[in-house]
């Protein structure tokens, strides 16, 4: 006697935003140890760097903003939907602005809400001065 087996279904929007948060991970992983980048993540980390206020997530912002418009231009159309790939990047941002270890730059209520930390190569004083500040031990 065969017995079926069951299925399990994934939304696609949560394997969707599992993709971006590894995505995020490997490129903030890659860029802290300076294993190199890929061409698509550099320009904005070369942003982040020359302009010292400006996180890696607020750079790939900008970064994907200008290819965003620009695409516009040339295929000389928008559609609503074509907000689904900004959305995308703006997600993509956060998580390497979460990842990318500038504790910083991040707002005390988004720290405040994480229950665990994973902090990898982190030398920059201020950096490590906020995080031994919030955390308790």
């Amino acid at each position: 006697m065969e017995t079926e087996r069951k299925k399990i279904t994934i939304p696609s929007e949560l394997v969707y935003v599992l993709h971006l948060l590894i995505l995020s991970f490997s490129v903030a992983l890659c860029a802290s140890s300076n294993l190199g980048l890929s061409m698509i993540a550099s320009p904005a980390f070369i942003i982040s760097e020359k302009i010292s206020w400006l996180t890696f997530g607020q750079a790939e912002y900008i970064v994907q903003g200008v290819l965003f418009i620009l695409m516009c231009i040339f295929i000389k159309k928008f559609r609503p939907i074509f907000l689904m790939a900004f959305l995308s990047c703006l997600i993509y941002g956060v998580m390497l602005d979460l990842i990318s270890q500038r504790p910083v730059e991040i707002s005390e209520t988004v720290i405040a809400q994480m229950s665990n930390f994973c902090i990898l190569k982190m030398t920059h004083p201020r950096d490590l001065e906020y995080i031994n500040k919030m955390l308790p031990n």
